[in-house]
């Protein structure tokens, strides 16, 4: 609708119209206010996540269900300045405020992301490195035992040893002096 044919419609029929832009405008705000509670229960739902490849997944469909919202928005934004060019500039400037919120919000969700990301990280390699520890700590200990106990087995071997072996030197000693005389006779 032109300007010129705007000029030409009584009040009726322009209060008409804005009555008609602002039922549409609630609507939109109402699909927005729905896409912005969706993004905040994604949001939980991130917070949930048990890994950060699934938190980036996650994040990745928040940010694209916004863009989306966003850019509906705009689009019916768009659609409408046809009809009703002195309410369009409102509704644009509206849809762009709207629009630069949710940009805000999404890049402030990033960057919570990213730090909590990163302090996941930071607590698995923490984690890991006390676990190397104790790992390593329990290996040292078990060395000392096998060795403890090796020492222990060989000094038993050896023991065993000698009384076999003064058991043999005996045995053969005695063996000797008994075939000994019958050698002589």
């Amino acid at each position: 609708m032109t300007n010129k044919e705007l000029r030409k419609m009584g009040r009726s029929e322009l209060l008409q119209i804005l009555i008609l832009q602002m039922e549409e405008n609630e609507a939109l705000r109402r699909k927005l206010e729905a896409a912005t509670e969706e993004l905040e229960s994604r949001q939980l739902a991130v917070g949930n996540a048990g890994s950060l490849a699934e938190a980036a997944l996650q994040i990745n469909g928040v940010f694209a269900a916004a863009e989306a919202a966003a850019e509906q928005y705009l689009d019916n934004v768009r659609t409408s300045s046809l009809s009703a060019p002195s309410t369009v500039m409102a509704v644009a400037s509206e849809g762009a405020r709207q629009r630069h919120k949710t940009q805000e919000e999404c890049r402030r969700m990033r960057e919570e992301c990213r730090t909590e990301c990163e302090n996941m990280r930071a607590s698995c390699m923490r984690e890991c490195e006390n676990m190397r520890a104790s790992c390593m700590r329990e290996c040292e200990q078990m060395r000392a035992q096998a060795k403890a106990d090796g020492e222990k087995m060989l000094a038993h071997f050896k023991e065993e040893s000698r009384k076999i072996y003064e058991s043999a030197a005996a045995a053969y000693k005695a063996a000797k002096q008994g075939s000994a005389p019958s050698e002589s006779n």
